[in-house]
């Protein structure tokens, strides 16, 4: 268009090429694909106090996409969350939720019941992310519960990204049982901590700990999240559906 125009800011047809106008091209959008999130509309739990959205598109996480499968969240009588790995027409199914809103620095805990029936292959990630921080590694922050297909290795870590850089993660074993998992986020660095049962950290056994200072995100619109399928690159592949139990989620600012 010629540099003197000035459009207006909205209107309630297209401009005809002439005068002012030098050209017009219309471009065609994508349509939306068919998904419980968009034809139906996202699927919500209530667990721990907190509304929770039941993720139903698909996604990357560890590396692989994944489907995920709305009906593979129930939360039941006693307020208990429970996720499920499936498998339709060989294909594995996963399952997620995430927070409706961003909490920020604070305690995040979550009590998860015993993870020692899952096979190796099997992974339950409470973490956090943001889709609008990709200039900062998604705000992300994690707990893992997997030996991710190796039956030698330690079956939970602490990670922060970026993951690649050796001092990010820390390796260690967690018990059979019910066990709360958390970390407390601040701005001087992020604390880790797991301990046995699902009663205040003060006197608990605690099975492990570790602080990262470097490399901690600041708030940027993350949601605590929890995620349960197959690592992406194991050594064994996943044999059998799985379900995992969490109990109860808390948050401390």
């Amino acid at each position: 268009m010629n540099a003197a125009y000035n459009p207006p800011h909205t209107t309630p047809q297209l401009p005809q090429v002439g005068g002012e106008v030098v050209a017009m091209v219309v471009a065609q959008g994508s349509p939306a694909k068919a998904d419980v999130s968009v034809v139906g509309g996202p699927k919500y739990i209530r667990f721990s106090g907190y509304k929770w959205i039941v993720r139903g598109i698909k996604g990357d996480h560890g590396g692989r996409s994944h489907v995920y499968d709305p009906s593979n969240v129930q939360v039941d009588e006693q307020g208990t969350l429970h996720l499920k790995i499936t498998q339709v027409a060989g294909a594995w199914r996963c399952s997620e939720v995430y927070l409706d809103r961003s909490l920020g620095y604070g305690t995040y805990s979550f009590q998860v019941e015993d993870v020692f029936h899952l096979e190796p292959a099997a992974e339950l990630s409470l973490f956090t992310w943001s889709e609008l921080g990709v200039n900062h590694d998604h705000h992300e922050m994690d707990i893992n519960i997997s030996q991710k297909g190796d039956p030698a290795t330690k079956n939970a870590e602490y990670v922060i990204q970026p993951y690649y850089l050796p001092m990010n993660t820390f390796r260690f074993q967690t018990p059979a049982g019910p066990v709360t998992y958390s970390f407390d986020w601040q701005p001087d660095g992020i604390s880790f901590v797991s301990w046995k049962g699902f009663g205040l950290k003060r006197g608990a056994s605690i099975v492990s700990d570790h602080r990262f200072v470097s490399d901690a995100p600041v708030p940027g619109g993350e949601t605590a999240r929890i995620n349960f399928c197959p690592f992406g690159f194991p050594k064994i592949a996943m044999q059998h559906e799985a379900e995992i139990v969490i109990r109860h989620f808390e948050y401390l600012p």
